[in-house]
């Protein structure tokens, strides 16, 4: 349904909500918690490190990591790790003694200086650290001609027992590959031990040993972020567990990093993205999320059945949600906001407006996409000061 509320307060206001029932149940709430500084513009690892977090930039900064606090990362300490290069840093992972940097981003599949950096922990209290270097290659990797397609960009990191595990951005696919590598300095061939078809790009992933579980983070095609969960985590057989899949409510978001405190919160990270055309930005911030939401979300599964609307008014001013159901040629949305709507514009991704309707003119129902070329499309809402804008696919088929 659609919602259309008039406020009378010197001009009229508009929210406009609508609503799908089987939306909520698949959606984890987010808390904001932070704005990372403009030095973590690319934030794209994190792992604890006592009560605070190492994070770091995923490219075209100095060979350094950052300090921050747990919520607060106004004030970075940086930490130059000596002697080793900073060509695609991508992710990081700690056990007890040491932190290990991804140098293995590899957007065209074309690297054949695939690193790992083993820095001991001890050493990040002070302004330098020093690091050993493991060297891999992937077993299954025989062509280097660059592509962007390729199936051998990696992006996240994950610490279990005496191994590594790098885990593939397979950009053809949409899937992910883990292959296992041993902590030792050296050169060694990264062993495949299982695939998952995620369905989107993986930039992150945590493994939690007290609950036997993996966390894995990334977003899809047009940006909308995930996070998938695997149960019962086997080192041969990696993804043999219970998988799931969940979106966030972050909006459009670059998701890049994710972590796990001591209590079981979950934290991530995102890198900032700006398009001019149409106007869309996405700050590089700090979030959080509980990992008991799965208990929560049967609890609410629960009231739904017994017909609650679930989370009419979970919205805050400025979200806009955009959903479609597999089959359906229609694209739904919720918007809140309580500032003046002019319209609706449609955008291909070259910036060019296609269709602009006026308020007056908009319907009570979801978009038609079936008259659209298979391709992406931005659909932002026109505003007296501004737009709110949002990426979305229609499908070569419904």
């Amino acid at each position: 349904m659609i919602k259309i509320r008039f406020h009378l307060n010197k001009q009229i206001f508009y929210s406009l909500v609508f609503f799908w029932s089987g939306l909520a149940a698949a959606q984890i709430q987010v808390s904001v918690l932070d704005t990372l500084p403009f030095s973590l513009r690319e934030s794209s690892g994190l792992a604890p490190f006592g009560q605070q977090w190492i994070t770091h930039n995923d490219s075209g900064d100095m060979p350094q990591v950052y300090i921050v606090e747990r919520t607060d990362t106004e004030n970075p300490r940086t930490v130059i790790i000596e002697g080793v290069t900073h060509t695609d840093w991508e992710d990081i992972a700690v056990d007890d003694t040491y932190l290990y940097i991804g140098d293995f981003g590899n957007n065209q599949g074309s690297r054949q200086n695939l690193r790992i950096y083993r820095v001991p922990l001890a050493e990040l209290n002070a302004n330098t650290a020093t690091a050993e270097v493991i060297e891999f290659a992937y077993e299954d990797q025989t062509d280097f001609t660059p592509s962007p397609d390729t199936n051998f960009d990696a992006e996240a990191l994950v610490s279990i027992g005496n191994s590594l595990f790098v885990l593939t951005k397979e950009r053809g696919r949409l899937g992910t590959t883990a292959y296992q590598i041993p902590k030792t300095p050296g050169q060694h061939i990264a062993v495949s031990v299982g695939s998952y078809l995620v369905n989107g790009l993986v930039t992150g992933a945590q493994y939690d040993p007290f609950t036997d579980r993996l966390w894995i983070c990334g977003y899809s095609s047009i940006l909308l972020p995930f996070v998938a969960l695997v149960e019962e985590v086997s080192v041969g057989e990696f993804f043999s567990g219970n998988e799931q899949k969940f979106s966030l409510d972050t909006g459009l978001a670059q998701i890049e990093a994710l972590s796990i405190d001591d209590t079981g919160s979950l934290y991530m990270t995102s890198e900032l993205f700006n398009n001019t055309s149409p106007p869309i930005e996405s700050l590089s911030r700090l979030f959080r999320f509980e990992s008991d939401f799965l208990e929560e979300e049967e609890e609410e599964e629960e009231e739904e059945e017994e017909g609650e609307n679930p989370g009419e008014s979970q919205l805050e001013e400025g979200d806009l949600i955009l959903f479609r159901a597999n089959g359906d040629p229609f694209l739904y949305y919720r918007l809140e906001t309580q500032r003046p709507i002019l319209g609706l514009s449609l955008y291909d991704t070259n910036g060019r407006e296609i269709k602009f309707t006026p308020l007056e003119r908009l319907g009570n129902g979801p978009i038609d996409l079936s008259a659209l070329p298979p391709a992406v499309y931005y659909l932002s809402f026109v505003l007296s000061d501004g737009q709110l804008t949002k990426a979305f696919l229609r499908p070569s088929r419904f």
